[in-house]
């Protein structure tokens, strides 16, 4: 994700724009995030195990699943109020 990472501005938030490649039909699938040193935020991705193109369509932005905060020695926990990061995403399908 590095080689295709961006960052910008969308409205009044920060956003940091990547591109992921997935090679395999899942029922279920996830992306996790941390930035520095900080707690890994994990976002369970809402799309069908056969996805559909809707290049020009993002999706709604939605919160972060639980956050591992495995550093402090807490484990999984709920987001705490700064720690809200979203993510929001659009579907590309080779032809």
């Amino acid at each position: 994700m590095h080689d295709g990472l961006r960052r910008r501005q969308d409205g009044g938030r920060d956003v940091i724009r990547g591109v992921i490649a997935f090679f395999h039909v899942a029922n279920e699938r996830a992306i996790t995030m941390r930035i520095g040193e900080g707690p890994t935020h994990l976002f369970k991705l809402r799309i069908p195990p056969r996805p559909r193109c809707s290049p020009e369509f993002h999706e709604a932005w939605f919160p972060a699943d639980p956050i591992d905060d495995h550093m402090s020695g807490a484990g999984q926990r709920s987001p705490l109020a700064h720690e809200m990061s979203e993510l929001r995403y659009f579907v590309t399908v080779p032809d």
